[in-house]
Order: C-alpha cells, then structure tokens, then sequence
C-alpha cells in the first residue's frame, strides 16, 4: 500500500447506542491505540475560503428560469438551500444561549456570520444580494469577509466544550465567535426575510 496508510478504527455498528458512538472531540493527533474514526481526515476542511464562504450561504435553484422563458413556468422558485450545510452552516445554536439559559437548550438560533455588517439592507444595488432571504447571514460588502473570517466561530460536540454541562450529549453548539453588534434574526427553515433583530450583547432568557 505505500507509505501512507490509514489506521482505521474497527467500527460495530450493531454496539451502537443512544450515547454518541465515535470519539468527541476534533483533534488530529491520532495512534495505533486512538485510530482514525469517521470525519477525521476532512475535520479540517471547513476553513473559510472568504467570498466563497460569505456568498454561498444560501441560494435560489440555479439553473431558475424566469416566467416568460416558458409558458409552463409562472414563477421563480424562490425555495432557498444551503451550499454547505456541514462545513458552512448557516445558522447555529450557541454555547453563550446555552449557558444563558440554564444550561438547558435554547431553542432559538443565530446566523454564523452576523453582526455589524451583516444585516440586509433594502435596495442593494448589487443584484446577488437584491433579495431579502438571499443576503441574511453574511457580509454585504464581501471585503469584511476578508477581515474578519477568523471572527467567525466553530461548532464542537457539547461535551468537547470546556465547561459544558447538562445530560445532552447530542447538542452541538457553536463557540469562540467574536462577531458583535446587531444581526438579523435567523428563522427557521425555510429563511425567510423578518424586521426582528437580535441585539448585542443577547440576553436570552428560560422560557
């Protein structure tokens, strides 16, 4: 096989459980007594590539024919999905909501990209960010992606975060962003454009 070989993990999936079944943490540093499980070898894969991380947050169906282009065809589809869900997400629940509100879950979420800069603004003259629900949960001047990329947080299993507690094993929570100031307010699926901002710093509180 070469030099190069993957020491995978011996997984039994008939074993698995209610509790999580792979090791919790993201650190690289693997051995013949800790092996390579599942997702390690691309863990890594989701460092921002700045514009491409800013823009393609969500989109409309491309190819999307316009009415007119067919008779068939009365109305873009303006259904909006995400580019990539795993190494890009688009709105997250945060270990800071999490702590805020007992230690239990919080059930609200909030852009990954948000706060000062972030926020949509009607009249955009740039045709990419015309429409409401495409131009949420980004920077609307792509030049503040390339400033602040390593603003942004991460997602980490709960009990890899230092301090969690609570018996939710399963949450994944995001930590460590710096981003501040006012974002809009991430709805639920399907995103749609709302006036409800999410002030800085947020307060949440049980209930």
């Amino acid at each position: 096989m070469g030099s190069f070989r993957i020491g995978a993990k011996a997984l039994d999936y008939s074993a698995a459980t209610s509790a999580p079944f792979l090791g919790v943490g993201y650190t690289p540093n693997r051995t013949e007594k800790n092996p390579v499980e599942p997702g390690d070898l691309c863990k890594f894969m989701a460092l921002p590539w700045h514009t491409d991380y800013n823009s393609c947050a969500t989109h409309l169906p491309s190819p999307n024919p316009a009415p007119g282009d067919n008779p068939a065809i009365v109305a873009r589809n303006t259904t909006l999905f995400w580019s990539w869900p795993a190494q890009r997400p688009v709105s997250v629940y945060t270990y800071e909501d999490y702590v805020g509100n007992g230690s239990t879950f919080y059930a609200e979420q909030r852009f990954s990209v948000r706060g000062t800069g972030t926020q949509w603004v009607a009249g955009n003259p740039d045709p990419e960010y015309s429409v409401g629900a495409e131009s949420v949960g980004r920077y609307q001047d792509r030049i503040n992606i390339v400033t602040h990329w390593f603003d942004i947080g991460v997602v980490m299993q709960g009990p890899a975060i230092e301090g969690f507690s609570g018996d939710n094993t399963d949450l994944f929570l995001e930590v460590e962003s710096l981003l501040t100031g006012p974002s809009d307010w991430s709805q639920p699926w399907p995103i749609q454009t709302t006036d409800k901002v999410f002030p800085e710093p947020a307060n949440p509180k049980k209930g």
